[in-house]
């Protein structure tokens, strides 16, 4: 793994983190980023727990829009 995939999978590890200690600003901020550099993690952005805290925020729902799941 080189040093860019590895800052973009903490990126996304940052996001669950800060979900976790309910700062839902900074996680979106850190989702979006992860989304931004096409980390493959936020594949799992619809079942990931640690995201459960942002599910109801209109910023976590644009994600999930603009990565268009099937349905």
């Amino acid at each position: 793994m080189d040093l860019a995939t590895f800052a973009s999978v903490l990126d996304y590890d940052w996001a669950g983190a800060e979900s976790g200690f309910r700062r839902a600003h900074e996680a979106l901020d850190w989702l979006e980023k992860s989304y931004e550099d096409r980390n493959w993690e936020v594949l799992f952005i619809k079942v990931d727990p640690r995201l459960d805290p942002l599910r109801s925020e209109p910023r976590f729902r644009a994600i999930v829009d603009r990565m268009a799941f099937p349905e």
